[in-house]
């Protein structure tokens, strides 16, 4: 993980959709490296989109209540983990508005690195002021449990939680004779 001071571009989507409050909205930027001497590449990620294990994730969320927001992440060979915060301390809920996953002033780019085949990132809300963290992991895997169809065909939303997958692979790597 990676930090980047100053201000993130502008949001990937808006709006929120209908369910139990508070609700909350999962948007995020993908950072690819540039080649020597040029600046990275930023644009929209994209729900089931592809990209290099040598890019970053930004996030950027959206509150429509006051709560604490969690980022998580789980892949077929891990458990879920909390990414944001990044020292999974306690989070105070936040008011309504638009937030970038930032502490202490820099943004949090999550390094793809290490990562291969399908990766899900929820953003979940906690209206208690130190929720358990335990918890929060339980309730994403068992809502990816649950959801698995809608989760392959579409993002998974209801009213605490934001989800959507994509793929890592080196898919610009050819096959060599």
């Amino acid at each position: 993980q990676q930090t980047l001071s100053g201000r993130s571009p502008a949001p990937v989507e808006k709006g929120f959709r209908t369910g139990a409050e508070p609700g909350v909205l999962l948007q995020f930027l993908v950072v690819s490296p540039a080649a020597a001497g040029s600046t990275p590449e930023v644009r929209r990620g994209v729900n089931h989109g592809t990209y290099r294990p040598d890019s970053w994730i930004m996030f950027r969320y959206e509150l429509k209540e006051k709560a604490a927001v969690y980022i998580v992440r789980t892949g077929p060979e891990h458990e879920p983990e909390i990414v944001y915060p990044r020292d999974n301390g306690g989070r105070k809920p936040e008011r309504p508005g638009v937030y970038d996953a930032a502490q202490k002033g820099e943004l949090l780019l999550y390094n793809l690195e290490g990562l291969s085949g399908l990766q899900t990132f929820c953003a979940v809300t906690a209206s208690g002021k130190d929720p358990d963290q335990d918890r929060i992991l339980a309730q994403v895997q068992n809502a990816l449990e649950r959801n698995k169809k809608q989760l392959h065909s579409n993002r998974l939303r209801s009213g605490q939680m934001d989800c959507f997958q994509i793929k890592v692979e080196k898919r610009w790597q050819e096959e060599i004779p």
